[in-house]
């Protein structure tokens, strides 16, 4: 936990925005039992990403092409959270990282 803390000291999300990297260390507070701490940061790491992928949609087709491998990235990472939550029985906040996840995959789907 000294670790994780001292992560989070050196690298808030205002001074590097959360993205990939910080699915482990949101997994790693859920092993240690730090439920609250690691939901606070799926809170985060879900809206930055959602910020993220409502950018990349609305975006114009031509241009999101080009950016497809990120598009990707984010929807996996949204995937992973609701994956993490699951697991570690978070089930309030995975229900609603679900519903965040389902919305964006009916969009890829419509988009691609």
């Amino acid at each position: 936990k000294v670790v994780l803390d001292r992560c989070m000291e050196i690298m808030p999300d205002e001074r590097v925005p959360f993205d990939y990297f910080m699915l482990q260390i949101i997994e790693n507070y859920y092993r240690l039992g730090y439920n609250e701490t690691a939901n606070q940061c799926v809170i985060k790491l879900s809206d930055n990403t959602s910020e993220e992928l409502k950018y990349f949609f609305g975006s114009d087709k031509k241009f999101r092409e080009s950016l497809d491998y990120e598009l990707q990235l984010r929807m996996h990472i949204m995937q992973q959270i609701v994956s993490i939550t699951e697991k570690y029985g978070q089930t309030e906040i995975n229900q609603k990282q679900l519903d965040i996840f389902q919305e964006f995959v009916n969009l890829y789907s419509i988009n691609s």
